[in-house]
């Protein structure tokens, strides 16, 4: 399949951010960026979710403001160890924390106010000049977003996309983020996935004519002899702060691998804005394209009967 074909690229205005047509709809991509920020380390950690019937963890971050801490951490018996857990982590004395990555630092959301176009490339302004950003439209198979932030001080930063299409759960088919939410599974809260733990490095969406994305370049995956945590470069969620379904990515993720960053320092990162055609056969195309990231092969998730409610 050529993807390029099936999607056709507008740029009205920053305000009305980036419009891509795909399978007979338009969907509108933003310029709308989240920056957090934490003075000290937040200390990112793994922590027992408590979701019922799942033993799984979530990325957590300690919390100053007892009302930011709504981490609750699943009661941990003796027969709780192994393979995969760290009695460091698990069995640490009650602590103020969040699992919300809304939660994770002090927030600042900036939105672009003017657009230049140069050729095939949109350049977006900001308030501050601490972010900057432009997308490559004509990029194959997919537009590429490029971003690059400069603290005005010392600390520990995470700059999230968070202008990706959003949607109420009734506007949605399926929905996929790593490792357990997927078809209309829907997180309870705004988790974080760690890149590691990223089969592909997205969450999506499908309301039923495209699936919808913000994929990590190759280059922030790279090979590693054993990916873990504290060498993950981002994070992806698909729940916002208005409890809609919306594909984000936060890089680097707040108190993890780059997020401890110098003043005036840039940093960058770069993502396809994805509006495939159809159902969840992104990964696929993806590893047909040029743009497939290192190690995933190809594979498919195929479409399966919806649940009428999510379980």
């Amino acid at each position: 399949m050529n993807l390029v074909s099936q999607a056709q690229v507008r740029v009205p205005s920053a305000e009305k951010g980036i419009e891509i047509t795909a399978a007979g709809k338009t969907y509108t991509f933003l310029p709308v960026f989240r920056i957090l920020y934490n003075e000290r380390d937040p200390a990112m950690a793994l922590k027992p979710a408590g979701i019922k019937n799942v033993e799984y963890n979530v990325l957590t971050w300690k919390v100053s403001d007892s009302s930011r801490a709504d981490f609750v951490q699943k009661k941990i018996g003796a027969a709780m160890a192994g393979d995969g857990f760290d009695d460091r982590i698990l069995r640490r004395p009650d602590e103020w924390r969040t699992a919300n990555i809304f939660n994770a630092g002090i927030s600042k959301l900036l939105k672009a106010n003017a657009t230049r176009r140069q050729g095939d490339t949109v350049f977006f302004s900001f308030p501050t000049d601490e972010l900057q950003a432009y997308v490559v439209t004509s990029a194959k198979p997919f537009p590429i977003l490029h971003f690059s932030f400069k603290p005005a001080k010392d600390g520990f930063y995470s700059v999230g996309y968070e202008g990706a299409p959003r949607f109420t759960l009734s506007d949605v088919m399926e929905i996929w983020q790593p490792l357990i939410w997927q078809e209309r599974r829907i997180p309870d809260a705004a988790y974080l996935t760690p890149a590691f733990m990223t089969p592909v490095p997205t969450t999506m969406v499908y309301d039923g004519k495209s699936t919808l994305g913000v994929l990590a370049a190759p280059e922030h995956l790279p090979f590693q002899p054993l990916p873990m945590l504290p060498n993950s470069r981002f994070g992806i969620s698909v729940r916002n702060e208005q409890g809609r379904l919306q594909p984000q990515l936060y890089a680097p993720i707040p108190g993890g691998y780059g997020s401890k960053m110098k003043q005036e320092t840039r940093s960058g990162f770069q993502c396809s804005w994805l509006p495939n055609p159809g159902i969840l056969h992104i990964l696929t195309n993806l590893s047909r394209s040029r743009s497939s990231v290192s190690g995933i092969t190809a594979a498919t998730i195929s479409p399966r009967s919806i649940p009428s409610s999510i379980t």
